[in-house]
């Protein structure tokens, strides 16, 4: 048996995150609580980054692909707030820190600003086809056809030539931009000069899946997957250059969130593990299942 789980989301600052199953029902957790708080009722569908706690708001957003389009929960009760049906082929949901907003990204339409207490359309963006927040929102990473624009408090900063087909994810520190591009290399820009600070070139067959900075250290951390034969994961740590530090076996990674606060990741299988050691700090009690497929990646 396996864990069911295929999503997670989790948010800076709150100890609430989210551990969806393959379709529709979310779980609620407490970090360092192994059970479910409560188990709400979607219409969440499977791949992307579909799901969104907004626990600031006190609200749950999900995505589906064909019919249902985008919907708002309460956190507390689990009533369905508000649904948009128009709003179908969501690619990406993401959560503005500075405003508690929800960013929406589409299979063949612009993406859109949302309000997140009502559903409605703020703004809308064009040509970009998703979005990357620092954990304050003062820094934006908006990802176009060829390349990535970087804006500071709305200001652009810096631009980056794509080397791929797309990126899997992005993290700031205070200085610097650390890209991860499917199929490619991490690349660490400086904000201040635009220069290349450093590069990690992953083993043949293996990227990024997720990446956070870690400012205790001053280091990038994440995820590494043998996307070639859909094995192996590895937690990995990267010097503000791009050197590997050190790097641990995980047993899956195929969903996973960073617990900021507590300086962890947190995998589909309910493992917690430590960012520094690679080692178990806590378990949480994820529902199971009999499937012994595993999931496609981003």
């Amino acid at each position: 048996m396996r864990s069911s789980i295929r999503h997670l989301s989790s948010v800076n600052g709150s100890p609430i995150f989210a551990a969806a199953e393959f379709k529709k029902t979310v779980h609620l957790f407490r970090t360092g609580c192994p059970d479910a708080e409560r188990t709400i009722f979607t219409n969440l569908d499977y791949g992307g980054n579909r799901l969104q706690i907004v626990p600031q708001r006190n609200m749950l957003i999900a995505g589906a692909y064909h019919v249902h389009g985008i919907e708002g929960y309460d956190l507390t009760t689990g009533r369905r707030c508000w649904q948009r049906r128009d709003l179908k082929k969501v690619r990406s949901i993401r959560r503005n820190p500075l405003d508690e907003s929800i960013s929406c990204f589409f299979e063949n339409r612009a993406g859109v600003v949302i309000d997140v207490l009502t559903g409605a359309v703020l703004s809308d963006y064009r040509g970009v086809r998703d979005i990357y927040f620092s954990h304050d929102g003062i820094l934006e990473l908006h990802e176009r056809q060829s390349k990535y624009r970087i804006y500071r408090e709305k200001k652009e900063e810096l631009d980056v030539n794509a080397e791929s087909f797309g990126l899997l994810d992005a993290a700031f520190s205070k200085n610097q931009v650390a890209l991860s591009e499917g199929g490619a290399a991490v690349r660490i820009y400086s904000l201040d000069s635009g220069v290349l600070d450093g590069r990690y070139e992953p083993p043949a067959g293996y990227h990024m899946l997720v990446i956070k900075h870690d400012p205790k250290a001053d280091e990038f951390v994440g995820i590494l997957w043998g996307y070639q034969s859909a094995a192996d994961y590895f937690l990995v740590r990267l010097s503000q250059n791009g050197r590997e530090l050190c790097r641990y076996g995980l047993s899956d990674g195929y969903a996973s969130a960073f617990l900021h606060d507590r300086e962890s990741a947190l995998l589909a299988s309910g493992r917690e593990i430590d960012l520094r050691s690679g080692d178990e700090a806590f378990r949480y009690n994820f529902p199971m299942d009999d499937e012994n497929s595993a999931p496609t990646n981003k």
